[in-house]
C-alpha cells in the first residue's frame, strides 16, 4: 500500500484530494493527541476557527462542513469538514469501493494506466498524460449519512 501511495503521489500528487476521508485512519497515530481533524482545499487559508465553529457544534456533531448555498443537496464538502476524531468515524471511508476494500486495486489500475499512458507519450512526443479521479465527495457522503454520522452543513 505504501509503495502504491508512494508512486502515485510522485506521479499524479493531485490524487491526494481523492483519499481525504482516509486522512483520520491514515494518520490516526499522529492524531491521537487530538479530538477532530480535518482536511481541506489547498486554496483555503484557515484563521481563528472558534470564531467559526463553536465547541458545542464539536461536541454535538461526528462531521462539521459548510455549504455554498447549496446545503440541501448533503454534501459533505472538500473544501472544510471537521471530523470527530474516533474509530467509528475514521472508517465511515471504508464503505466506498474505492477507499475501502477496491483501494489496492484502484491505486494498482492508475499506476499501470499512468505507466502505460506515459511511455506512449514519451514515444509519440506528447505531453504527460492526466490520470483519472473519482470523486469521494458522493460517495463518502452516502456512507456517512447510511452509518447514521451526526453531520451538520
Amino acid at each position: 500500500l505504501v509503495k502504491a501511495f508512494e508512486y502515485s503521489f510522485k506521479q499524479y500528487n493531485y490524487i491526494v484530494t481523492e483519499y481525504k476521508p482516509t486522512l483520520g485512519a491514515v494518520f490516526a497515530e499522529y492524531l491521537r493527541a487530538y479530538t477532530h481533524w480535518s482536511y481541506t482545499d489547498i486554496d483555503i487559508v484557515v484563521g481563528d476557527l472558534p470564531l467559526f465553529i463553536e465547541r458545542e457544534e464539536l461536541e454535538r456533531f461526528d462531521i462539521v462542513t459548510y455549504s455554498f448555498g447549496d446545503h440541501e443537496r448533503l454534501y459533505l464538502r472538500g473544501q472544510f469538514a471537521a471530523h470527530k476524531n474516533t474509530p467509528r468515524v475514521n472508517m465511515l471511508f471504508a464503505d466506498c469501493e474505492h477507499l475501502g476494500q477496491g483501494l489496492l486495486r484502484e491505486l494498482a489500475f492508475k499506476a499501470a494506466a499512468h505507466k502505460r499512458m506515459s511511455e506512449e507519450a514519451k514515444k509519440s512526443g506528447k505531453p504527460p498524460p492526466r490520470v483519472r479521479f473519482i470523486s469521494a465527495e458522493g460517495c463518502y457522503s452516502a456512507a456517512a449519512y447510511a452509518r447514521g454520522a451526526a453531520i451538520t452543513v
